[in-house]
């Protein structure tokens, strides 16, 4: 009996050894297991972290060869240009701006390429997670007589700056961002009827240009003085949009009937007009000033050469028919963001990538503005009560979206990208928002 006991015993502590050497080469290989994952999880991280920052430098590295090879075949088109047939000379002058001007455009879009390639953002400039957190930080009615919807907010340039011109009905209302009050209001009454357009001239906080929606009266309005420094008679029947050239003193105006022109302020005279085959919506000049983009009524983009304004590219539309609302170009050119009439999308062309586009959709709610921030990086768009805000990183998924309370009209960034400023479409009210 005992030596049976005994060797029932040997056999249970030879199973438990055995167990127990198993469990230990279990425990060995998911300690293995778990430092191989732990590991690969660490190399995944890094390897997401330099696709981020390799995507980064492809597209800076891309904007920046495109802009190389622009400036390469403009200094290839010299001689050519020179050496063109007299006769072909002749037509080209009567079909398009004048050549001296032209010449001066160019001279000006190569050092503004220049100083496009050094021009950063600074340091302390918002992140997207700043830009994300902003809130409500004033309101403000204008208290216009007729208390109307605000068309348009214009963010007067310059470091520095903070006055915003709003539009509503026949009146001009300057506020004053730091201050939080309207400084500034003038009434242009039966000049105008109804203003359409009205931003503020590049580099001044005094001269406005204002269009009006109900004829063809364009005026150079001084907020300042309270009184127009000049009227202008677009060539069509109805003035629909107005761009500045970067040249100073130069600016162009569309109409509805599909007729825009080229306007020299100082000598008080127009240079050249044209005509396109449907009514002109929308146009805009690309901040180095040889490009120009045309939103039609049938809501075809129209892309030009402003040396020759031959062969138009033409941009595919989100919906044949559907009139441009809103065109603009980022700041540093690489972008084109459009916008059509009753359509819940803004389309943002990549100019430096032959015109491919990616959609930004605000989910079943009509686009009605756009703007870019003062270094090209984001994109605000505005849809109802609220605003959306991209990143160029990422153009398909907004990084914030913020409530403004009442239906928007028009937004804008300051131009340190600080403060949005967002206006009301059914009353004279204004919000101002910050992070700070």
């Amino acid at each position: 009996m005992l030596n049976h006991l005994q060797n029932e015993w040997d056999t249970l502590m030879l199973e438990v050894y055995t167990l127990k050497q198993n469990l230990d080469q279990a425990r060995k290989e998911l300690s293995h297991a778990l430092y191989q994952h732990d590991a690969a999880c660490q190399v995944i991280c890094r390897l997401l972290g330099e696709k981020e920052q390799l995507l980064g430098q492809l597209e800076e590295n891309q904007i920046k060869t495109d802009e190389l090879r622009d400036t390469i075949m403009n200094q290839a088109a010299a001689p050519a240009q020179q050496s063109v047939e007299v006769e072909e000379t002749k037509q080209q002058v009567k079909e398009g701006i004048d050549k001296d001007l032209v010449k001066e455009m160019e001279e000006l879009s190569d050092k503004l390429i220049q100083q496009r390639r050094q021009t950063k953002a600074p340091k302390d400039y918002p992140t997207k997670k700043e830009l994300g957190a902003m809130k409500v930080v004033a309101e403000s009615d204008l208290k216009t007589k007729d208390n109307q919807g605000i068309v348009e907010v214009s963010m007067a340039d310059g470091a520095g700056a903070q006055c915003v011109v709003a539009a509503t009905g026949t009146e001009l209302a300057v506020y004053d961002t730091e201050k939080n009050a309207t400084v500034q209001s003038s009434d242009l009454g039966s000049s105008v009827k109804a203003i359409g357009v009205a931003r503020y001239f590049p580099n001044s906080a005094e001269d406005v240009i204002v269009a009006s929606a109900e004829n063809n009266s364009v005026q150079q309005w001084n907020v300042a003085k309270a009184a127009s420094e000049q009227t202008i008679t677009a060539s069509g029947e109805i003035a629909t949009d107005v761009t500045f050239t970067p040249l100073a003193g130069f600016v162009i105006i569309a109409s509805r009937d599909g007729s825009w022109s080229l306007y020299d302020l100082q000598n008080k005279r127009v240079l050249n007009s044209f005509r396109e085959s449907a009514p002109i919506s929308q146009i805009q000049i690309h901040p180095d000033g040889l490009v120009l983009a045309i939103g039609l009524a049938n809501g075809k983009v129209l892309i030009y050469d402003i040396r020759d304004l031959k062969a138009p590219t033409e941009l595919e539309p989100p919906k044949e028919g559907t009139p441009v609302s809103k065109l603009t170009f980022s700041n540093k050119g690489v972008y084109l963001a459009a916008a059509w009439e009753g359509l819940d999308l803004c389309r943002v062309y990549s100019l430096h990538k032959e015109c491919a586009f990616t959609d930004l959709s605000h989910a079943g709610k009509v686009v009605s503005s756009l703007a870019f921030d003062a270094y090209g990086g984001f994109l605000m768009t505005s849809a109802d009560q609220e605003v959306r805000l991209f990143h160029y990183k990422n153009w398909k998924e907004p990084f914030a979206t913020l409530d403004l309370g009442f239906k928007v009209s028009s937004a804008v960034f300051n131009n340190e990208c600080t403060k949005i400023i967002a206006a009301s479409a059914e009353s004279a009210k204004l919000k101002v928002l910050s992070y700070a």
